[in-house]
């Protein structure tokens, strides 16, 4: 039986899918690979509405699955953390419900995130080094600028914190669905799918497709 607001993973026919039932009662399935990069939908949460509905929150970028979006600035609703998690790491009290994040990605190696909430302003930069076919090594340098005292006190939790999102992130990427279509595209994601195009279709150049209709479910 479901339990409300919380996801299920079922296989049906060689496929799976993730059910969650909603504070009215009302059912929903969907495939359980997420749209944007094949991350598992039933290892994210619930978010309520106000009218008592409730969407899938992808675990890897957040994306709320109720529709088509292509964008780099994004709204990522966080889980919501319990009060053992606020005593691991007291920089969890500095991060809003809603994280407004911009996204941006340098090509090869490097990406940028900017986060903006009533107590700190926070710029990321993070550089992926692949070491091996396995491995990689993540460097992150962070800039924060405090708008509130607290944030004095708990700056010093805010790096521990990028540690836990980045080894969330690995954990998720290890158990993605491999080769799944990509349905949702960030526009910071289209110079890096430029480049991969060209280069399996090396020696012939191809050119850039910004068309939504190209990532349409």
């Amino acid at each position: 039986m479901l339990k409300p607001n919380l996801p299920m993973k079922v296989s049906l026919y060689g496929k799976d899918y993730v059910l969650w039932q909603d504070s009215t009662g009302n059912i929903s399935c969907l495939p359980n690979a997420c749209p944007h990069m094949g991350a598992m939908l039933s290892a994210g949460w619930c978010v309520k509405k106000s009218d008592g509905s409730s969407a899938i929150a992808c675990p890897f970028k957040q994306f709320i699955d109720n529709g088509l979006h292509s964008h780099a600035y994004i709204a990522q609703v966080r889980k919501k953390p319990n009060l053992q998690d606020f005593l691991k790491n007291p920089g969890l009290l500095a991060m809003p419900q809603v994280l407004e994040a911009h996204l941006e990605n340098f090509f090869p190696f490097m990406g940028m995130v900017h986060g903006e909430s009533p107590l700190l302003s926070l710029k990321e930069c993070h550089f992926y080094l692949p070491e091996s076919e396995t491995h990689s090594r993540v460097y992150v340098l962070m800039f924060v600028k405090a708008n509130h005292p607290i944030a004095h006190a708990i700056k010093r939790n805010l790096l521990r914190l990028v540690e836990v999102v980045t080894e969330q992130d690995a954990y998720t990427l290890s158990k993605i669905y491999v080769n799944t279509p990509q349905h949702i595209k960030l526009n910071n994601e289209v110079g890096m799918d430029w480049v991969r195009r060209n280069y399996a279709s090396f020696p012939a150049i191809v050119e850039p497709n910004f068309s939504r209709s190209q990532y349409a479910r």
